[in-house]
């Protein structure tokens, strides 16, 4: 595991599903899956089978898990590496498989979207109800988004409420609002 392990994904992973705990599980997922992706391609593929023969040794393979599937073996490895345990494989694949969908048509119509990386305990704080709540990570998530690796960002209330929501622009929270599931609305002050 690395030190300070984050999750990145794009910005408008925010606006999927019908409940915030469906889709901070299934920014989890996909930010897992994605990483080991990236990571274990990396590997020579002596690495990768010496970690596969590990896991086995430890026997900690979890159900579902399919030695033969490169992209099971990938997240297995990104899991370990941003220090996530998954019991059961199947609905992992299932959540990041959907949010990809969602991704992918998103982009499509809207072009590439920003990437927000957050830190790893603050979304399972989040998903678990201990310190920051969801109003407060997605406004965290607008943030660093807009912020990016930029040096200077302007940073408006309006940007930070479409943000939050998952939508880079006006015209796309517009065109996107009134389709989404759980019928969320731009946030107001308090």
């Amino acid at each position: 595991m690395v030190e300070n392990p984050y999750f990145q994904f794009p910005l408008c992973a925010l606006s999927f599903g019908q409940t915030v705990n469906a889709r901070l599980d299934a920014i989890l997922d996909y930010s897992v899956v994605e990483a080991g992706s990236q990571l274990f391609r990396k590997l020579t593929a002596e690495q990768q089978r010496e970690f596969l023969v590990g896991w086995r040794q430890l026997g900690k393979l979890p159900e579902g898990f399919n030695s033969n599937n490169w992209l099971d073996r990938a997240t297995l490895y990104g899991a370990k590496i941003i220090g996530v345990t998954y019991n059961h494989l199947g609905s992992v694949m299932r959540r990041h498989h959907a949010l990809h969908v969602h991704i992918t048509e998103f982009e499509k119509h809207h072009g590439r979207d920003a990437k927000v990386r957050i830190k790893r305990d603050w979304l399972f704080d989040t998903r678990d109800g201990h310190g920051i709540t969801y109003r407060e990570f997605s406004v965290l998530c607008a943030i660093y988004s807009a912020i990016g690796d930029k040096e200077l960002a302007i940073v408006t209330r309006d940007r930070i409420r479409r943000c939050a929501l998952g939508y880079r622009t006006a015209a796309i929270m517009d065109s996107e609002l009134p389709r989404r599931a759980d019928k969320a609305q731009p946030l107001r002050r308090r």
